[in-house]
């Protein structure tokens, strides 16, 4: 049997890292199901053992279950690679060991792709749905369709029409009839050609499948499952898995944390373990050299996130974490925020990120090291800031008024509002700098070439969302978000 906990499994890898076994983790074929956030953990921690950081850019194929085809990844684990070390696809959301889709969240994403005209995807989404419903294309009826209550208004008869057409066009999108799980159960019984290595997740799995059995034979199944209720019970189990990941946090960068502290923290993040994890990281950063966080550190350093949420999507956009934005970021969408509202906070970070860098290449801006903490920086980089404010202001008049050229070409005096003024200065009206620390750690990821261009792409996406319907909305800013992460925003 080769079924294991999140926590067993972690202490497996642990072992085998330890005693340099590489062999004693490695299969053919992973299945790690239940909680998104532990499944990803655990699905990284392996891949850190069987890559190089180098080698994880080349050698590792990230897929989405909802438009992945079986058949295509099944050739690709057969086929020898020219590249050296381990082969590894992760196939996201697998749908092999459901029962059955979710008619309501497929015909949902159905209805998302088609309002942004991703025909392609809408009829990935749809031959999907076909084939796990056993409904051959070339004898669908329209009345055979039974669609969820939440989608009949959007999806018409004439979209059905259309993507039967496109999928009849494209049969290659519709997988045949033959069930994808019992082609994958045969082909990793087969063996897949030499170091090439699937790892699939799932929200759920169904044990009595063959599939299931099968990768418990050959494979290693890791059960990442946290309940979600609100019952005691789940409560419990909840409060266990934060507590040992907390615990895990704090004992890496040598610090403990107060029990009112702790009972805070959870307040105010709840059961979301990345959120968690996110906060724990700051928190520990916020302390610099001192041992315990306590609740006041919460108070002051997390109370903000509570109340600004865009606060948080503009952290996470900053760290280069494009899931993390991406989540912040539909959070935001689904809970009534405008895309232009957004785009204003991305722009104002980065301005912000724009004045630091050039502080950082300025001569004052040697004060500052990498990996810094929060109270050497208010020791020696906090008084080289406020010099670099003032210098700033050396080029503002008395009466806050500066040269600009007009329409004409020539200059004329314009009076600065305090707002603009602020935009000028990094320091101004701080009552703490920890925010501007925070700045100061991002500003590093990003050269100044990688920020101005940000900058004029986010103007570009200003225009595209006020020239277009809203159903495009969210994959505009989504497009930008990745872009910039990437460095591609150029």
């Amino acid at each position: 049997m080769t079924e294991f906990r999140y926590k067993e499994w972690t202490q497996v890898l642990e072992k085998a890292n330890q005693n340099q076994n590489v062999t004693s983790i490695t299969y053919p074929i992973y299945l790690i199901w239940g909680d998104e956030f532990l499944c990803k953990q655990a699905i990284q921690k392996i891949i850190d053992i069987l890559l190089t950081e180098n080698e994880q850019r080349w050698n590792v194929q990230q897929l989405d279950g909802d438009t992945a085809n079986i058949r295509d990844i099944i050739e690709q684990l057969n086929t020898y690679s020219f590249l050296d070390g381990f082969q590894v696809i992760v196939l996201h959301q697998a749908r092999v060991l459901e029962s059955r889709a979710d008619d309501t969240d497929v015909f949902e994403k159905i209805t998302k792709a088609v309002e942004n005209k991703e025909i392609k995807n809408a009829a990935k989404y749809f031959g999907a749905w076909l084939c796990q419903n056993t409904i051959n294309l070339e004898d669908i009826h329209i009345e055979q369709i039974q669609l969820p209550e939440v989608v009949m208004d959007t999806i018409t008869k004439e979209t059905l029409e259309e993507l039967i057409d496109y999928l009849k066009e494209h049969p290659a999108l519709v997988a045949a009839k033959q069930d994808d799980a019992e082609w994958l159960s045969n082909a990793f019984i087969h063996g897949f050609a030499p170091k090439h290595i699937l790892m699939m997740t799932a929200d759920t799995a169904q044990k009595q499948k063959n599939l299931y059995k099968a990768i418990n034979t050959k494979g290693v199944i890791i059960d990442c499952q946290v309940p979600k209720g609100d019952s005691k019970a789940d409560r419990n189990a909840q409060e266990i898995v934060l507590k040992e990941r907390i615990q895990q946090l704090l004992k890496t960068n040598h610090k403990q944390i107060n029990p009112d502290a702790y009972q805070a923290l959870c307040e105010i993040t709840g059961f979301n373990l990345r959120i968690f994890e996110s906060n724990i990281e700051k928190l520990i950063s916020y302390i610099g050299d001192r041992q315990s966080i306590t609740k006041q550190d919460i108070i002051q350093l997390l109370q903000r996130t509570k109340k600004d949420p865009l606060f948080e999507l503009t952290g996470a956009i900053g760290d280069r974490q494009v899931e993390l934005s991406l989540f912040y970021l539909s959070s935001l969408l689904s809970n009534g925020f405008y895309p232009l509202q957004i785009v204003s906070a991305i722009a104002n970070q980065l301005r912000k990120l724009l004045l630091i860098k050039d502080f950082m290449n300025s001569p004052l801006g040697k004060a500052w090291y990498k990996g810094m903490s929060y109270p050497d920086f208010e020791q020696q980089v906090v008084p080289a800031i406020q010099t670099y404010d003032q210098s700033v202001l050396e080029h503002v008049d008395a009466s806050h008024c500066v040269l600009q050229m007009n329409k004409t070409g020539s200059f004329i005096k314009k009076k600065l509002s305090q707002k603009m003024l602020g935009d000028c200065l990094i320091g101004f009206n701080r009552k703490s700098w920890y925010p501007i620390y925070q700045l100061m750690l991002r500003s590093e990821r990003f050269t100044q070439q990688e920020l101005i261009h940000a900058y004029l792409e986010l103007q570009h996406v200003d225009v595209k969302l006020k020239s277009t319907q809203i159903g495009l909305h969210q994959s505009i800013l989504e497009e930008f978000i990745i872009q910039m992460a990437l460095g591609a925003a150029k």
